[in-house]
């Protein structure tokens, strides 16, 4: 009998360790914004430079919050691969 439960109660520990996990998916894209902007990189240790991009829609997807198409994006980002403010 003891062995039984021993065996039923790591059952149920291993169970409860095991967790799903999806990929978010985030989907920038131009909309009714229209096309322009550029994306510049002088090279070695310099940064990836973006000016100007237009952002017209923004759809999420396997997020625990708020999954769906946001239409009014506003805004700018400026920063390094480590930081955006």
């Amino acid at each position: 009998m003891r062995k039984v439960l021993f065996v039923l109660a790591l059952l149920a520990v291993v169970s409860w360790g095991a967790t799903a996990n999806a990929a978010v998916i985030i989907d920038f894209s131009t909309g009714s914004a229209g096309s322009g902007g550029t994306i510049t990189y002088a090279g070695g240790a310099n940064p990836l430079v973006g000016t100007d991009i237009r952002i017209g829609a923004l759809s999420s997807a396997g997020t625990p919050l708020n999954d769906g198409a946001y239409l009014a994006v506003k805004g700018f980002a400026a920063g390094t691969k480590n930081t955006v403010s």
